[in-house]
């Protein structure tokens, strides 16, 4: 796997290249620093009085006993305590010895050094009237100081624009007496301080062949052409001598070098495209990149994804999110993976050759449909139900198995040699980022055994008299594992030796992004929606047509959790249906503002059965249907309907779930919790909170399938408790109150169900294709 190397340890030298030398004492940068006598915008070659400021840095260097500053060349702390060095030296400008050369900027580099140590008394005015930092960083500043003057006088090597590379605003007049060598451990080439010395200007982009120098906040290259007016050598890797003094500063004592930042990469691979966020240690995302995913559709009810795509997905996912942490806060260590994924889709792969035998067949794919259908009419639709708290359905694993079985002479074959492995989409990740065909983990967490149709609720493990149904061996299956526990480590790249310990499916882990506990639910409202009821330790059977299944086990001697869930298969797949196949609108975006247009659907109900009904119904038949058209209807009102489907159906589960919550002794929902992509629309959180009576609480951050992901992972690596996991709330929320009366959301819901049993027993017309 080709991911850069997350620590970014590599060597570069930059020698110095016949520059005179400057003796590494504190008097010698004494003398640097303090005959410059600028002030702010000071002509070249003027002489004007020197500023307060200037003043200030001259007086406090004066005051400096011997060595006391930058300390002498012995006096400097060791360069390689934990990191290989990148040198650079001190350049010389072409100034006559001892006289001030005026740059192309605001502020002299002893007032930048003054205003670092003097810290409080300095920051607030000066960075006002330098208009060199924003507000928000004038208090970094106050509380370290030292670190902000090193970051500024860094700056001082300005860039103008010169072809295309940007333009810094630095440091202006200093006295330029020759080259200081200077060795700089790899750790200060990310900034300092994080929120410390952002320069209010463009950055200079980064070359991929370009290595940087990054101080406060400031990238400066250290390779390449010379921009016109810089007072950096470029093309030697030579910096001012400002800048000299400022990293010295930083390394002399006088602020902590920061370690690298601690990272936890959340690997979410859904339905139409693939996610990795990067959360640091305050469960905050610093970086993400998002691929979308192709769908193979052969026929109609049919969706299948290539499994190498998705590889190359969570591949360049990886790389780029990586790629931009490491841009934006310079030196990280990812310490953990976690992996949150689309359950149900079904693969099978050679144990030798680790090539897969068939594309994966996705959750949503109705192939299984006359299959499902005999399996019912011999055994009952109600058979597995208490042992896997599931139906029989097209919708799990154990089904699309079986069909791949019958129906592919290859997957017969190696299944019958004893040489294939079954898997959702969690086991083929893991299976891939700890070595694929050369060693790699077969396992799967149990959120996403338990939606196989195979997994025994009470003991958790696969069932031995469910196999046989569905012509599966017991070698072909991964081990079951917990959601939080290592399960092996990265095979390659700079990944390699990170390790992969956090695991569930999608909606459980936005349920765990959610932090609900038992009692309480949450709305994930992605390609489908899916309403889930935490119910703690028990396991709570439903009589009303939900499912019964693991929320999580964040530990191998661990409690497993359980919950109710309502999956509907049509949300945000509706309103793309709309963007993709019958051009609406240009985005999500527009469509929101095009179904807010209008009041009302003008009595318009769309019925988005696209694949059929899941949960409460499960009726397979159904197909979409749009009702109520007349001459008056228009695009708004059926794009304000298609939300409108999504909220009907949502709350259909809802009611079904307070039936079986109130019978379970829990107490009856009065809070929603809502996430997922889909959830961005305001207009549709409003329509649910509406036709639910219920009030719909959203958070700041709404990706919590990520974040799921990644509180699960940092559990085994001691980043946090689950104690903290479960009780911590990171992001602030927004809540949605619902605007009707509950007898006007009852009588349009009675609408709506009139319009949905329009809907069954229309499987039949696709036979037309």
């Amino acid at each position: 796997m080709d991911i850069p190397n997350r620590s970014m340890r590599r060597r570069t030298s930059f020698e110095p290249e016949g520059l005179p030398p400057l003796h590494a004492s504190s008097s010698g940068v004494q003398s640097t620093l303090g005959t410059g006598t600028g002030g702010i915008n000071t002509p070249v070659g003027s002489h004007h009085a020197p500023s307060p400021i200037a003043m200030a840095g001259s007086t406090l260097f004066g005051s400096l006993p011997h060595g006391s500053a930058f300390g002498t060349a012995s006096e400097l702390p060791p360069s390689r305590a934990s990191f290989e060095d990148i040198h650079a030296s001190a350049g010389h400008t072409n100034t006559n010895a001892g006289s001030p050369r005026q740059v192309h900027g605001n502020v002299n580099a002893h007032s930048a050094i003054a205003m670092g140590a003097m810290g409080a008394m300095f920051a607030s005015a000066s960075m006002t009237m330098l208009n060199l930092l924003s507000e928000q960083n004038d208090q970094a500043l106050s509380q370290t100081p030292l670190a902000a003057g090193a970051a500024m006088a860094a700056a001082a090597a300005t860039a103008e624009d010169d072809g295309g590379m940007g333009h810094l605003r630095g440091i202006s007049r200093l006295s330029d007496r020759g080259s200081l060598p200077f060795s700089i451990p790899e750790s200060a080439m990310s900034p300092l301080n994080p929120a410390v010395s952002r320069i209010n200007q463009p950055s200079i982009p980064r070359r991929a062949s370009q290595p940087h120098l990054a101080l406060g906040g400031a990238s400066l290259p250290l390779g390449g052409p010379r921009p016109a007016g810089t007072l950096m050598r470029a093309n030697s890797g030579h910096l001012t001598a400002a800048s000299t003094a400022g990293a010295l500063a930083g390394l002399g004592g006088l602020a902590p070098i920061a370690p690298p930042i601690e990272l936890v990469a959340a690997i979410d691979q859904g339905t139409q495209s693939t996610r990795v966020y990067l959360f640091d240690k305050n469960q905050h995302p610093v970086a993400s990149h998002q691929v979308p995913l192709e769908q193979i559709r052969p026929q109609p009810g049919w969706n299948e994804h290539d499994p190498f795509e998705i590889w190359r997905t969570v591949e360049e996912c990886m790389v780029k999110a990586l790629a931009k942490a490491q841009e934006d806060l310079g030196n990280v260590d990812v310490k953990c993976i976690g992996i949150t994924n689309q359950r149900e889709t079904t693969l099978v792969w050679h144990r030798i050759s680790g090539q897969p035998l068939y594309n994966a067949v996705v959750w949503m794919d109705t192939r299984t449909r006359e299959l499902c259908e005999k399996m019912a009419a011999e055994l009952g639709t109600e058979f597995f139900r208490k042992k896997t708290g599931l139906p029989i359905s097209t919708y799990f694993s154990a089904f699309k198995f079986k069909w791949l079985y019958e129906e592919c002479d290859e997957v017969a074959r190696a299944v019958d040699e004893g040489n294939a492995c079954f898997g959702t989409v969690d086991s083929w990740i893991i299976y891939m980022l700890t070595g694929g065909a050369h060693g790699g983990v077969h396992v799967t967490d149990v959120s996403n055994a338990a939606r196989t149709g195979l997994m025994d609720l009470e003991t958790c493990q696969w069932s031995p008299e469910l196999l046989p149904l569905f012509n599966m061996p017991e070698y072909c299956l991964p081990k079951i594992v917990s959601n939080a526990e290592i399960y092996g480590y990265v095979a390659a790249g700079a990944y390699q030796n990170v390790p992969v310990c956090g695991c569930l499916g999608d909606q459980q882990a936005a349920m765990l992004g959610q932090r609900c506990v038992r009692g309480e639910a949450k709305n994930t409202y992605g390609t489908g929606a899916f309403l889930m009821l935490h119910t703690g330790e028990h396991i709570v059977p439903s009589n009303h047509g939900l499912l019964t299944t693991v929320a999580y086990r964040l530990g191998t001697g661990a409690t497993t959790q359980f919950c109710l869930e309502g999956a509907i298969s049509t949300a945000g797949r509706g309103v793309s249906w709309l963007i993709d196949n019958l051009n609406f609108a240009e985005g999500p975006k527009e469509l929101e503002d095009l179904a807010h247009s209008v009041d009302n659907t003008g009595g318009v109900y769309f019925v988005p059965a696209f694949s059929g009904l899941l949960a409460p119904r499960w009726e397979s038949s159904a197909r979409g249907a749009l009702l109520g058209l007349t001459t008056f209807s228009g695009k708004a009102h059926i794009a304000r309907a298609m939300l409108e489907a999504i909220c009907f159906q949502s709350r259909e589960v809802l009611e079904a779930m307070q039936v079986d919550a109130k019978e379970a002794g829990l107490r009856q929902l009065k809070l929603l919790r809502v996430d997922g992509g889909a959830s961005s629309n305001a207009l549709l959180m409003q329509l649910q909170a509406d036709l639910m009576q219920v009030t719909v609480r959203r958070p700041m951050f709404q990706e919590t399938t990520a974040l799921g992901a990644a509180l699960a992972a940092g559990i085994p690596v001691g980043l946090w408790t689950e104690e903290e996991v479960l009780l911590t709330h990171s992001y602030a929320t927004t809540d949605f109150k619902p605007h009707i009366k509950r007898s006007v959301a009852d009588e349009r819901f009675v609408k709506w169900n009139k319009a949905v049993s329009r809907s069954y027993d229309l499987a039949d017309l696709q036979d037309e294709f």
